[in-house]
């Protein structure tokens, strides 16, 4: 229904959606989550070149996530 509501075709996008192709991203996309040890959804990480930051996994008020963001950033604030 999302997809229509796009302007997608129905029978395409079910069609793309159900691909090996597909599969194959969404099975890596889940691989590499366990790589950098993602357990839960939602999970923030951010990225600054070759690092990656946990940010924050799981429900989290805004302000908190505000805060983790901040500090997750502060290494790099002198970077440029």
């Amino acid at each position: 229904d999302i997809a229509e509501q796009l302007g997608l075709p129905r029978a395409e996008f079910g069609k793309a959606f159900a691909s090996d192709k597909m599969r194959e991203a969404t099975l890596q996309d889940f691989r590499q989550s366990q790589a950098w040890g993602i357990r839960g959804f939602p999970t923030l990480v951010a990225e600054h070149g070759d690092h990656l930051h946990l940010v924050g996994s799981g429900f989290m008020p805004i302000e908190a996530l505000r805060e983790r963001l901040a500090d997750a950033l502060k290494p790099h604030e002198h970077a440029h």
